[in-house]
């Protein structure tokens, strides 16, 4: 009788060659030692194994820390906190890795020797989702239309997710579609484009044999649903389609080893022919979706806004613009902690300290277009506190003004939280329970909208453009203000562009929308020169200078006592100037400093990303621990 545990045993086995602590990559456990043909022959056991795979995504070093708020930066537009200090280029940590002067001796457990780095971690899961796939063929009878067929597809989804995401943070890994075995113990890497062609091959099946969102009770937004599936496969075709670095003529039947000459590292497209294959597969699988009737872009001004609200308050009811969230349970996952505005005490809103790690790039805020509903939400010029010589606040807290170099990311914001209805943000060692958005129907939306650019069907993609834009702006000028010649190819690509970057900050998206458009360094060279000009006021930040200076920025609280009002922050506002009498706090902006060294210093801008080179260090090292745990079958190919 073959049962689950002997695939633990096993495991089990191979890592004692070598010792646990030696092999944390091959270190899988399981639920259960239940024969296979008892536990995949049935809905409900099965069920539970599909559900121990959520369950890694929670643990330590997988997605409930290291694969969140390590992630995503930086970027032109979002900054990892103190990533500027003096020892990030040598700490070889989170912030060395956000300024792009990692190794493959990278710190805060991602070398960790027991199995839990976030590369094991996710090794973790798929092992999971193997043991599901093959388990279900053998024994579950799937079928369209079925549970079984749904959980089928669920394991399916989850499988090319995680392998996405290792494909986005590594580029080539071992491909392993089979449960381990003896034999597959220890795998070299495979080309990433083999990988890239059996998800979307998994994903067009579990398209055939899912459920869509609220068909069953299962099937709610936490889970991998129909709907999720199709657009994930949408977003792997449009990574796939885009540029890659990878090492040219890379032999894969012959593995690269330490000592080998490297050969050419360069970055490629795929030819024009398996683009445009790769992009009809985004253009389709965005459009049925969007004409599934499972799904309603909401162009409302304020439903922006709502998202993020509910996302803080744990609504998770299908229907709404949420395709799929990470659905981190009390006392997991610290999406708020992370990605939220600061608060330096308990107060009403959260119960203990918030200090996140991703900030807004400085001129960030000052990109978006003239009555842009996004912004406000996006960014935020303040954070909260219990006390401030300057300012009369209550003892439940209030807001008081940041600085330019320290502007937060608002869509997590904890103040957004219904704490009528589901309590203050109790955040027990930073774990809080609120859910990570993966996938939202802005990006289907702008997905189908690329595609059809891509493929030179312009009017199609400004209808979609049109639909963003629109409830952006809430319709008026919406079109109007668009900077480029949306008539051609090149116009209309440029202003998605744009989109992208104005509706997905800290959603771990836009680096790698920069690496798949080639853009990553020269997107960060420019914010480089824009910040150095926004500290000028000059070029397009001339509107924040007057008589010849920055003009100040006037703050003070409202009379309820905890929200700050500001003005000049604001490049769209008419200077202002306090009338007499009023009682207002004056502070620098733009040009503003701390003990006589500038905000917007030129060190500050400098280590946007140091020494290092965001082109040539996208992807992650394999690192240190793995490569002698795999016994020297995993390398590293980019030199460092």
């Amino acid at each position: 009788m073959k049962h689950i545990a002997f695939k633990t045993l096993l495991v089990a086995a191979c890592v004692a060659l070598v010792g646990c602590e030696d092999t944390p990559f091959l270190k899988v456990e399981t639920e259960s030692g239940m024969d296979e043909s008892l536990v995949f022959s049935k809905v409900e056991t099965t069920e539970g194994q599909i559900a121990s795979i959520y369950h890694v995504m929670g643990e330590t070093n997988a997605y409930r820390n290291n694969l969140t708020n390590n992630m995503g930066v930086n970027t032109d537009i979002e900054l990892q906190s103190g990533s500027a200090d003096s020892d990030a280029p040598t700490a070889d940590n989170r912030r060395s890795l956000a300024i792009y002067m990692h190794t493959a001796g990278l710190g805060d457990n991602w070398n960790a020797t027991d199995g839990k780095d976030p590369f094991s971690q996710i090794y973790s899961a798929i092992e999971r989702c193997n043991n599901a796939v093959t388990g279900i063929e053998a024994y579950g009878n799937p079928q369209p239309g079925t549970h079984m067929g749904a959980l089928y597809a669920e394991a399916l989804t989850l499988r090319a997710f995680f392998y996405f995401d290792l494909i986005k943070y590594w580029g080539d890994v071992p491909a392993r579609f089979e449960p381990l075995t003896m034999e597959t113990a220890w795998m070299p890497k495979s080309d990433r484009v083999v990988i890239y062609n059996k998800i979307l091959e998994d994903l067009a099946t579990a398209d055939k044999y899912g459920a869509w969102p609220g068909e069953y009770s299962y099937t709610t937004v936490e889970r991998a649903n129909r709907g999720f599936a199709k657009a994930l496969r949408a977003r792997v075709a449009m990574s796939a389609a885009g540029k890659a670095l990878v090492r040219v003529n890379r032999d894969f039947e012959k593995p690269y080893t330490a000592g080998d000459d490297p050969g050419e590292i360069n970055w490629v497209f795929p030819d024009e022919a398996r683009r445009a294959e790769l992009w009809g597969i985004v253009k389709a699988e965005t459009e049925e979706l969007l004409a599934s009737g499972y799904y309603t872009f909401p162009t409302e001004r304020g439903s922006f806004e709502q998202f993020w609200r509910d996302i803080m308050s744990d609504v998770i009811s299908v229907g709404r613009e949420s395709v799929f969230e990470i659905g981190f349970r009390t006392g997991r996952g610290r999406v708020a902690h992370t990605f939220g505005a600061y608060h330096d005490d308990a107060d009403k809103y959260v119960s203990k300290k918030i200090s996140p790690y991703f900030i807004a790039s400085p001129i960030y805020y000052y990109r978006f277009q003239e009555g842009d509903v996004r912004r406000d939400v996006t960014v935020v010029p303040y954070k909260y506190v219990k006390s401030d010589k300057k300012l009369i606040g209550n003892a439940d807290g209030f807001q008081t003004l940041s600085s330019i170099n320290k502007m937060y990311f608002g869509k997590f914001r904890a103040e957004y939280r219904d704490i009528k209805s589901v309590g203050i943000l109790t955040n027990a060692e930073n774990d809080e329970g609120i859910n990570f958005p993966v996938m939202r129907l802005a990006d289907v939306v702008l997905m189908a909208a690329e595609a059809n650019c891509m493929l030179d069907n312009q009017p199609k993609a400004l209808e979609y453009l049109t639909m963003i834009r629109t409830r952006a702006f809430g319709g008026t000028g919406a079109m109007d203000k668009i900077p480029h010649n949306i008539g051609s190819k090149a116009g209309m690509l440029k202003a998605i562009k744009d989109e992208r970057m104005f509706e997905f900050a800290e959603e771990l998206i836009r680096k790698q929308d920069l690496i798949r458009w080639g853009e990553l360094k020269e997107a960060m060279d420019i914010a480089k020169e824009e910040t150095a000009e926004l500290r000028e006021c000059i070029g397009d930040f001339s509107s924040m200078m007057e008589d010849g200076e920055p003009r100040p920025v006037y703050y003070r609280l409202k009379s309820d006592g905890e929200t700050l009002e500001y003005h000049n922050i604001d490049p769209y506002e008419s200077t202002f100037t306090p009338a007499v009498g009023e009682e207002w706090q004056e502070a620098k902006w733009a040009n503003g400093e701390s003990n006589d060294v500038p905000y917007l210093s030129d060190e500050t801008i400098g280590k946007i990303y140091y020494q290092g080179d965001p082109d040539k260090r996208q992807l992650l090292p394999i690192m240190s621990v793995l490569i002698t745990g795999s016994q020297y079958t995993l390398v590293n190919d980019y030199g460092y």
